[in-house]
């Protein structure tokens, strides 16, 4: 199966660059490659390096870091988004604000779709952090709440 896939891989490939090599047209002004029918929309906004005071990319197929796909990276140094909790009932994520605000209805609806009370939030100490209880509470979720 590795061959195989290897294969596809390569042929893939090879027929990625035969694709970019014979249908793409390079743009005059920033040497980024178009079809030939989008070639045109983009030379509308288009304007050779240095016109407008602002440098382009010399390189075919390539961007500036401003503006290509790492530049909605987060930097390292700056802090990570907050983790959404899990409801044990639904298996869906919420903030730990809306959770408690969610778990109301979330419980009725269960009681009316299932027949039967809830089964309360697995027993997690707060210190053990925002993973340990998306984990109980998606165990939780998978063995109570999910018919098979």
């Amino acid at each position: 199966a590795v061959s195989a896939e290897a294969g596809v891989a390569a042929q893939n490939d090879a027929a990625f660059r035969a694709f970019q090599e014979e249908a793409l047209v390079p743009c005059p002004n920033c040497a980024r490659t178009f079809l030939p029918d989008r070639l045109e929309v983009h030379m509308r906004s288009c304007r050779a390096p240095g016109s407008d005071g602002r440098s382009r990319p010399t390189t075919p197929g390539r961007r500036s870091s401003s503006t290509g796909p790492d530049s909605t990276r987060r930097d390292s140094k700056s802090p990570a988004p907050p983790r959404m909790l899990t409801c044990h009932l639904c298996g869906r994520q919420y903030g730990s604000s809306s959770l408690a605000i969610h778990l109301k209805t979330c419980e009725q609806k269960y009681e009316q779709e299932y027949g039967k009370a809830a089964p309360p939030a697995p027993a997690v100490s707060a210190e053990a952090g925002v993973a340990a209880q998306n984990d109980a509470a998606f165990r939780a979720f998978q063995e109570e709440a999910l018919v098979p």
